[in-house]
């Protein structure tokens, strides 16, 4: 004998099914694949990306096009140490795009420990000290042990040598350091070379 579900089961699966096609349809409605209104232009002109994923995730797709932005200026800067023409604007244009981009990935991604250290690299090239302690607290506190995410906020300490840091970002500067001579210690080595400060600092977390 079948059983039959009663009216009540069926309007309640029903009921979830309409659910989830309603979250999928404003899910992507709320993406870039789909919506010509999210899209970014990346410092080449072009909106895509090589992460497909991202497409579908406003707050990844801004991350990628925001790190994207920096590599570009980190490109037109070594240029420029060769001897090639490099415009101010276009490097300011393209920091400011970043930050931009940046802000708005974790506006929408506010546990993305990589979109607050990407964040927290931006805020350090615009030597925006305010921003780049909040930006590194976040990323400390959402990711306290990644290799990758020492390396960036590493360098974003390099960049500004802060005078002062307060206890929560002497221990994550620790951990950054630590994790970085343990990974990689060679590019650790050519950091305080590049960035003396920062070298000092490390001194004098060692001896407090």
């Amino acid at each position: 004998m079948k059983s039959q579900s009663s009216p009540l089961l069926a309007a309640a699966k029903f009921g979830l099914l309409g659910a989830a096609a309603t979250a999928f349809g404003l899910n992507m409605a709320a993406s870039p694949a789909t919506n010509a209104a999210m899209r970014a232009l990346g410092p080449h002109g072009d909106w895509r990306q090589a992460s497909g994923a991202a497409f579908y995730d406003a707050g990844d797709y801004y991350f990628e096009m925001g790190f994207a932005h920096i590599v570009a200026l980190a490109s037109m800067e070594m240029s420029t140490r060769e001897g090639r023409a490099a415009s101010v604007e276009h490097g300011a244009a393209l920091l400011g795009d970043a930050r931009a981009l940046l802000r708005d990935a974790v506006a929408r991604s506010p546990a993305d420990a990589n979109a607050w250290g990407a964040l927290a690299l931006a805020a350090a090239l615009s030597r925006d000290g305010e921003a780049l302690e909040t930006a590194l607290k976040r990323s400390w506190r959402l990711s306290p042990h990644n290799a990758f995410l020492s390396g960036v906020r590493l360098l974003a300490v390099a960049i500004v040598a802060p005078e002062s840091l307060d206890a929560e970002a002497r221990a994550g500067l620790r951990r950054d350091l630590r994790l970085a001579e343990a990974r990689q210690p060679g590019r650790l080595s050519a950091l305080f070379e590049a960035a003396p400060t920062l070298a000092r600092l490390a001194e004098s977390l060692d001896e407090s």
